[in-house]
């Protein structure tokens, strides 16, 4: 399988949220999942589809989707950082469904019994590459910080796309508006950070 076609079935990343000052963005967000890599990051990654942003030596590894996410979201940080963006949050990826979230939930109430669960365990293993390239990446920058979902959505077992009154995803992956918004409540102090103009350090 082709690198970028490989690399659509195991990660991906798109833009969260902005915060613009005098048009210019200060701050990035950025929410990973587990679905497919956005093609943005692979062009960032391979120096012959964007030239102008200095890369690092390939040693022929983009047929490792995971080493095309750390050279892409690495050259995706740079370019924000010369672009003015001064603080980046990444949102960790959360719980990946193996079945459509709002349809589950729609079986199960009409069945009267809850089996739109999965295991912890199952959604660790399937994201724990990508959370070690998340940490490496923000390890080189002191501009980054790492919020992590999946506490909101899980219990030490099991993960569910539902609260039993709000559904928290829009499909297999994407978080629903009500999703969304528990998300940034949950994260207030983060979403804070990333937008403000004063240097914060943990206490």
């Amino acid at each position: 399988m082709a690198p970028l076609a490989l690399a659509t079935h195991i990660v991906y990343a798109h833009q969260f949220r902005s915060v613009h000052s005098r048009g210019r963005a200060k701050c990035w967000c950025c929410l990973f999942g587990l679905g497919r890599i956005d093609l943005s990051l692979y062009r960032m990654a391979n120096p012959s589809l964007r030239p102008r942003l200095a890369a690092r030596p390939s040693s022929n590894r983009l047929d490792n989707p995971y080493d095309v996410l750390e050279r892409g979201l690495d050259a995706t940080v740079v370019e924000a950082m010369r672009n003015g963006v001064s603080r980046i949050l990444l949102i960790a990826p959360p719980p990946e469904f193996p079945w459509y979230a709002p349809y589950c939930v729609m079986q199960s109430i009409r069945a009267h019994v809850d089996f739109c669960t999965i295991a912890r365990e199952r959604v660790e293993d399937r994201r724990r590459r990508t959370m070690v390239v998340l940490q490496e990446v923000a390890d080189r920058y002191k501009a980054i910080r790492i919020i992590d979902p999946i506490d909101l959505f899980c219990t030490q077992t099991e993960c569910r796309p539902n609260d039993g009154r709000k559904l928290y995803f829009n499909d297999t992956a994407h978080l629903s508006p009500a999703g969304i918004d528990y998300l940034e409540r949950a994260f207030r102090q983060q979403f804070l950070w990333a937008a403000a103009t004063e240097v914060w350090s943990a206490s």
